[in-house]
């Protein structure tokens, strides 16, 4: 069968309801401080689903075992304190492959998010997130899986 939508995790291989395909949503469940004017690797640790235990959640990488083209999303979420700015990152293999940049607002939070479609090897390649901001001291990212979080899904080779 071609790759496809419909060869997708969302709606199977088309045999009757069995995949192979990869997804994962992940969150980070514990406070992580973010310093200001520093990049860093988010600490997702917490998967709301694996299919194929990508998650390293000691390493805070991202290695699917099943090589093909796979969508990544990631939103990280910040009290808005007095930074002007804040970043969002992807990276494979420590090169950037998305980003984003929020103003911060008035609000009581700010949020940056940004996705990317990007080939895995599925043995080596590896995806890890990283935010940014320009608050004058640290900051923590919001816990809440809804808040912070990045999903990986498969969808062809």
């Amino acid at each position: 069968m071609a790759s496809n939508i419909f060869n997708s995790p969302f709606y199977g291989s088309g045999d009757g309801g069995t995949s192979d395909a990869v997804t994962i949503s992940a969150y980070i469940g514990s406070a992580q401080s973010i310093p200001s004017n520093t990049v860093t690797v988010l600490n997702f640790d917490t998967a709301t689903f694996d299919t194929d235990s990508v998650l390293d959640d000691t390493g805070h990488k991202f290695t699917p075992t099943t090589a093909g083209y796979y969508e990544i999303s990631l939103c990280v979420t910040q009290p808005d304190t007095d930074a002007t700015l804040m970043l969002a990152n992807i990276k494979k293999n420590d090169t950037y492959v998305a980003d984003f940049r929020a103003p911060a607002g008035t609000s009581s939070e700010v949020a940056a998010a940004c996705n990317a479609i990007v080939y895995m090897n599925g043995t080596t390649d590896y995806i890890q997130a990283y935010a940014w901001h320009n608050n004058t001291s640290a900051a923590n990212v919001v816990t809440a899986a809804q808040k912070t979080h990045m999903e990986m899904f498969y969808i062809g080779a």
